[in-house]
């Protein structure tokens, strides 16, 4: 399916989007920006320049003056362990270093529905996969591989859930966090406040606040940014595939063309 995924964050805030790909099996968002759009830095790269962004960490907004996005009162500080405003995540602790899977406690019914899901109707493309690597690492012409951002919105009392999804598959993502209501950097979640109640009525302000945050920090590092909840299971091999396909590639105009890949379900 294809590559690279952008999308201007302004169309992007207040709408939650979902989409079941068929030959992966999970639910997914995606947004992203064009490469060409990130290398013109002086246009439109919004959040590193100090001229552009007045950040108020007492009141925990932030002002952004720039003629394509203006977050305020959208965009809040993330919270460190004690509660002070700025704290920004590495993002790529969790790929450069993946967690044991633990299958302790995992029990499976002989050819029950999960084995039946995981045996007759996903398909992980492994050996497109290690072609598609072993291209890049050889220099044989190709584009390096896209780069893909995932985040999940979750809540503390989720935590088995956030480190069931490192084991397996978060940390095949290029970078990663959870959005959660504390910040643990042991299982990757980030306190990212938002506009009302913890609530799952009140999900599109999380949301919200989650595309503003990695919209702050991580824009100008990744090709694709994925978001959804924390009961998921994405199969990123055949996602990174599906964006590195031709099909994307025209569809994005080489990157260039603004995507939005997902159905919008919810918009406020």
């Amino acid at each position: 399916m294809a590559r690279r995924l952008r999308q201007a964050i302004h169309g992007v805030f207040g709408l939650l989007s979902m989409v079941w790909l068929c030959t992966t099996i999970y639910l997914f968002t995606s947004v992203t920006l064009p490469t060409s759009s990130r290398e013109n830095s002086s246009k439109k790269k919004i959040l590193s320049d100090d001229e552009s962004r007045k950040q108020d960490t007492s009141s925990g907004e932030t002002t952004i003056v720039n003629n394509q996005v203006n977050l305020t009162g959208i965009y809040f500080p993330a919270l460190d362990e004690n509660g002070n405003p700025g704290y920004v995540h590495n993002a790529t602790t969790l790929h450069n270093n993946p967690p044991v899977f633990d299958t302790s406690g995992i029990q499976c019914g002989l050819n029950d529905a999960t084995m039946q899901l995981l045996t007759q109707r996903v398909y992980v493309d492994l050996a497109a996969h290690e072609r598609a690597n072993k291209l890049v690492l050889e220099g044989g012409g190709g584009k390096p591989r896209a780069k893909i951002f995932c985040h999940i919105y979750t809540t503390q009392k989720q935590r088995p859930r956030i480190q069931s999804i490192r084991e397996t598959w978060g940390n095949r993502c290029d970078g990663f966090h959870a959005a959660s209501t504390i910040t643990d950097r042991s299982i990757d979640s980030v306190h990212i406040p938002h506009e009302g109640m913890e609530a799952y009525n009140n999900m599109w302000q999380k949301v919200r606040a989650m595309w503003s945050y990695v919209y702050v920090n991580y824009f100008d590092s990744y090709d694709w940014f994925h978001i959804g909840g924390d009961d998921m299971y994405v199969l990123v091999e055949n996602l990174r595939l599906y964006l590195e396909s031709e099909e994307i590639v025209t569809a994005s105009n080489g990157g260039d063309q603004p995507l939005l890949l997902g159905q919008i379900f919810y918009q406020h």
